[in-house]
């Protein structure tokens, strides 16, 4: 992913790049509102060109405060190859 489509579409809830494209998955965004009920959700990922990490704790309790999670996003120094690794830590209190 790039960074534009960690911020715009993973972290936003409802909403999804895959939108109106029928072969491809989460075309609706509603597996973000699965994962934002754990602790901790740790991404890493490479568009091809440039490494991003982006983390999110606490997202469930912010939301049902009526608040907006706050994800933090950052270039990586780590080099790894394309693709993303998408890591999720105390799912639904587990």
């Amino acid at each position: 992913m790039s960074r534009d489509t960690i911020i715009n579409h993973f972290w936003n809830l409802g909403d999804s790049k895959s939108r109106g494209n029928q072969y491809a998955i989460g075309e609706r965004g509603h597996g973000t509102k699965i994962y934002l009920r754990s602790d901790k959700v740790l991404v890493q990922t490479n568009d091809g060109i440039d490494s991003y990490e982006t983390e999110c704790e606490g997202a469930f309790f912010s939301l049902n405060a009526g608040e907006v999670h706050s994800p933090k996003v950052r270039k990586s120094d780590q080099s790894f190859s394309k693709g993303t690794h998408i890591r999720i830590v105390g799912y639904n209190n587990n």
